[in-house]
């Protein structure tokens, strides 16, 4: 959800760096806790 809202405030803002940054940051932040989570599943179930 926070992506998502961040990702409208880039649109609504004009393009801000500041704001796009973080939702740069956002993304790669979601998609390591992804793998992540994706690892730790995988261990358990052995």
């Amino acid at each position: 959800l926070f992506q998502v809202l961040l990702g409208v405030l880039v649109l609504v803002s004009g393009f801000k760096i500041y704001f796009a940054s973080l939702h740069q940051l956002g993304s790669i932040f979601l998609l390591f806790s992804i793998i992540y989570l994706f690892y730790q599943v995988s261990i358990s179930q052995k």
